[in-house]
């Protein structure tokens, strides 16, 4: 064995100057992201749910459509939301950790051009200037709903993709548990 070459160390150089730069991408990629520079796709080879507190739409759509992995779905598009009390989580099964909840919640979320593939959604919904059937489809060919103004509260939603254009979140935490678990309880701290 070679005496003059160390095996089984790490270089610390090397480290620091790997991670320092990664670090740096990562920073910007997230103030991009919550400053709504940067928009923002969650897809998961599961099922995302999300509880709201409340939301707040300025305009309002949902339409029948196919989603990502080819099952019937409602696409809901919400052009501008304030979202109160939001949290989503995520299950996978990785291979021999098992099943892990990922978990994103925040206080406040101002949101552009969200669109949503549910196949879930319940709650309380009041809405304004609400248009169902064929014109309510801006192609014409599907029967919809379109409001100008919608108010959700307390809503589950179960979804196959959430998409964004941008994203602002204020008291913003993300954090993952064993298991598969739902949302621990609301971010207003009413303890849903």
């Amino acid at each position: 064995m070679d005496r003059g070459r160390s095996r089984g160390r790490t270089s610390w150089k090397r480290f620091v100057a790997v991670l320092v730069p990664a670090g740096l991408v990562s920073g910007a990629v997230l103030t991009g992201v919550a400053q709504g520079a940067i928009g923002v796709s969650l897809a998961t080879a599961g099922q995302i749910t999300l509880t709201v507190d409340r939301v707040e739409s300025e305009g309002f759509e949902i339409m029948p459509s196919v989603s990502t992995s080819g099952t019937a779905a409602l696409v809901v598009r919400l052009p501008s939301a304030e979202v109160s009390g939001l949290c989503q989580t995520s299950t996978v099964d990785l291979p021999v950790i098992g099943a892990m909840t990922t978990e994103l919640r925040a206080r406040q979320v101002h949101v552009t051009d969200l669109v949503l593939e549910v196949h879930d959604l319940g709650g309380a919904l009041s809405l304004d200037e609400l248009l169902v059937g064929r014109g309510a489809d801006p192609d014409g060919g599907r029967v919809g709903h379109r409001a100008g103004k919608a108010v959700l509260g307390r809503m589950t939603i179960k979804a196959e993709s959430v998409t964004a254009r941008s994203f602002a979140a204020e008291g913003l935490q993300l954090g993952h548990r064993d298991g598969t678990q739902g949302c621990s309880g609301s971010p207003s701290g009413d303890g849903r």
